[in-house]
């Protein structure tokens, strides 16, 4: 189940009668709810998370998110792997790192200031193409970093 950037595992207990489900990927949070049946289950989710973004915004707190960290399989060509690995040893870094650090540039935080093509700042949108060079230019720049 996934509602407003929330996803939920959810699971049938047989003794209670009762699908339950809880939100996965917080880690300082725990939002649970439950259902009968999927309908009254889907509600009370959504109810859950509207509970939970109301109850941040009265306390004046950012609500928490998923955890961003999850694995991805990459099959890259082995010459952007090489440029990659030589930038890793050389930087001291892991490779995971080095493609992090270039996917930062290319897609920084919503109002991050990154360079553009020319080397100038530029304030983000958080979308690729709203500020600075076009997204052929910014490609070029990330495979240059190995």
């Amino acid at each position: 189940m996934y509602y407003r950037g929330y996803t939920a595992q959810v699971e049938y207990s047989a003794e209670d009668r009762l699908f339950i489900g809880h939100v996965v990927g917080l880690k300082h949070n725990m939002i649970d709810f439950e259902g009968e049946s999927v309908s009254a289950l889907t509600t009370d989710f959504h109810n859950a998370i509207e509970f939970y973004l109301q109850c941040c915004a009265e306390e004046g707190t950012d609500p928490e998110r998923p955890a961003a960290d999850l694995d991805l399989r990459l099959e890259l060509p082995s010459d952007i792997h090489d440029r990659i690995a030589r930038q890793a040893e050389a930087s001291g870094q892991s490779l995971n790192q080095v493609i992090i650090d270039a996917l930062q540039v290319v897609y920084p935080a919503k109002g991050a200031r990154r360079r553009t093509a020319g080397g100038n700042a530029a304030a983000s949108s958080g979308k690729p193409g709203r500020a600075g060079a076009p997204a052929r230019k910014r490609t070029k720049r990330m495979e240059a970093v190995g």
